[in-house]
C-alpha cells in the first residue's frame, strides 16, 4: 500500500536511473581523484548510454 503523495515510477525508469551509476563513478574518479579514463571504460560507458537510450525508447513506444 502506497502512502498519499507517493507515486510508482515503474521498473523502466528505475533501470534508467540505476544505469547512470557507473558513468557517474568514472567521471567522479577522474575529476575528484585524478584517475585516468581508459579506453575500455569509455567503451563500457558507451554501452551503458546506448542501453539507457534503448530502454527509454522502448518504454516510449
Amino acid at each position: 500500500m502506497m502512502s498519499a503523495g507517493m507515486k510508482s515510477i515503474g521498473s523502466n525508469n528505475i533501470a534508467i536511473i540505476t544505469s547512470i551509476g557507473p558513468v557517474s563513478t568514472i567521471l567522479q574518479a577522474h575529476f575528484i581523484l585524478g584517475e585516468p579514463i581508459l579506453g575500455l571504460q569509455l567503451a563500457g560507458t558507451a554501452l551503458v548510454i546506448i542501453g539507457v537510450l534503448l530502454i527509454g525508447w522502448r518504454s516510449a513506444n
